[in-house]
């Protein structure tokens, strides 16, 4: 149960199986040409990853305030979104949002538990905003919850049975989601992933929807579902991929293309059933694409094999790819490290905190990553903090997490 909270923690969702007739030639033809990442050529790799002042003019760290009444306490952090005036924290287990402003100062928590107004009823997944309309927007299971800026609640978006595991766009006139993780593709409203338009009327629209992008499940639809995928927001669009499926997709308002093959031979018909369903224990050679964060020149994995952390960079113009297998074990991540900054890419900015981030603002031109304290004092503790700041030097690992705001250099 631990792996699984775990599992579903990270976002792990986001791709459809290919099911029907005629899958094998039009997948073949989908995906000639792109570029291959063969992760198990490079488990022996110990490449140099870093980042350094050539791509970063600078790093903000913003402690997030902890008042005396813990009324600020931050859980684990499930999502972030940044805006020129306020930071929202995206809290799981207790079904919160904490807005602070961009120094860190807590203004206030804009929701709760419960089957009221303006409340979640399930643990929200994601999380975004619109500048120009104010709005913030927290995504959980079944509903889509609106609030503005001043934390006033607006309205509460049905999605009337479709179960999502992660959305995000564009306020509401483009929102981009996926079928919810561990759920079984028998189920009558499973959709794969798609974009959606929602109207003041409460209707939806559907802009596109697309079920046949994945690889035929060796198990029936029953006993198949989502499994170890990943999501994030990089320069190009959403980008998106499970495990039962070789091709990293980008979706955006234009609709969806395959961007990257995954290799991941050579693995057996047991292995590969550890791809489709959940199980308790992964296979000893499968890869798990734990996360991945982009940049304007890189695409950056961190994957597991043999319950061991390894992080590799892709650089999108050459196609080089570069890899560092680390002393991190999954275990290790599980106990200590509940925002995934560690294990990252080397610092070379300042020597600071490793780099990791939750997204990329392509528009701002900046990377957003929160810590928390306890991962910071487990990186201390193992050495992976070559310069610490002055106010890390005793910061408390109770202490509510520090946001890591990095300011990219404008690429032609």
């Amino acid at each position: 149960m631990k792996r699984r909270r775990y599992l579903i923690r990270l976002g792990i969702a986001f791709l459809s199986l290919l099911w029907g007739f005629g899958c094998t030639p039009s997948k073949k033809q989908e995906t000639a040409g792109l570029p291959r990442i063969s992760f198990k050529n490079y488990l022996d790799s110990n490449d140099k990853i870093s980042i350094g002042a050539d791509e970063i003019d600078s790093i903000e760290y913003i402690p997030l305030e902890l008042t005396d009444d813990n009324a600020s306490l931050v859980g684990y952090i499930q999502g972030i979104a940044l805006t020129d005036e306020y930071m929202f924290i995206l809290s799981f287990e207790d079904y919160k949002v904490f807005q602070f402003d961009c120094k860190g100062k807590y203004i206030r928590t804009i929701t709760r538990q419960g089957e009221g107004p303006g409340e979640l009823q399930t643990p929200g997944l994601t999380i975004w905003t619109d500048d120009e309309q104010r709005k913030v927007y927290i995504s959980e299971l079944e509903n889509i919850l609106i609030f503005s800026y001043d934390g006033t609640f607006e309205r509460k978006i049905s999605r009337n049975g479709r179960y999502v595991a992660y959305a995000g766009g564009k306020g509401v006139d483009w929102v981009a989601e996926t079928y919810r993780d561990l759920f079984p593709m028998d189920y009558e409203e499973y959709f794969g992933i798609g974009a959606f338009r929602y109207n003041e009327d409460g209707s939806c629209d559907t802009l596109y929807m697309k079920k046949d992008i994945g690889s035929l499940s060796p198990l029936p639809l029953a006993e198949t579902n989502f499994v170890m995928g990943v999501f994030f927001e990089g320069a190009g669009g959403y980008r998106y991929s499970v495990g039962c499926n070789d091709t990293l997709f980008t979706f955006t308002e234009k609709g969806v293309e395959p961007y990257l093959v995954f290799d991941y031979s050579p693995r057996s018909e047991e292995e590969k059933k550890y791809y489709f369903s959940f199980h308790q224990k992964c296979h000893p050679d499968m890869i798990f694409i734990q996360c991945a964060c982009e940049t304007p020149s890189h695409i950056y994995f961190r994957f597991s094999h043999n319950e061991t952390f390894y992080v590799m960079s892709y650089e999108k113009e050459t196609r080089k790819i570069l890899c560092r297998k680390t002393d991190i074990t999954f275990q290790n991540s599980q106990d200590y490290d509940g925002c995934g900054t560690h294990p990252g890419i080397e610092n070379e900015v300042n020597g600071a905190l490793p780099i990791w981030f939750r997204y990329f603002d392509s528009k701002r031109n900046i990377a957003v990553q929160p810590t928390s304290a306890a991962t910071i004092a487990w990186m201390k503790e193992e050495g992976a903090i070559k310069n610490i700041p002055d106010f890390l030097q005793d910061y408390p690992a109770d202490a509510n997490p520090v946001v890591a705001i990095y300011h990219f250099k404008k690429t032609n």
